[in-house]
């Protein structure tokens, strides 16, 4: 079976060792080019990944709050108060 070239959705490409080398330059010369390049095929799956991340996150803050306040309508705000003594006097 033929390898792929092209990265998938859930793959990363492999980065170009010549860029990253590039950006550490003690001269400067193209650095922030090299960086540039080298971050911009990472950036939307990195984006869509904390998007999709928040999202979640947000929609079960969202459902706990509502749990609760569904919960305190139903009446669970009570607490109760089991007597060990009353218990055994039966």
């Amino acid at each position: 079976m033929p390898e792929a070239t092209s990265p998938g959705p859930s793959r990363f490409e492999q980065p170009q060792w010549s860029l990253v080398l590039a950006t550490g330059a003690a001269d400067g010369s193209g650095a922030d080019a090299a960086l540039a390049e080298l971050c911009l095929p990472y950036w939307y799956p990195l984006y869509a990944f904390f998007r999709t991340f928040l999202l979640a996150s947000l929609q079960h803050i969202l459902a706990n709050e509502w749990d609760k306040r569904r919960t305190k309508k139903r009446g669970g705000g009570i607490v109760f108060v089991l007597s060990w003594s009353h218990g055994r006097a039966r």
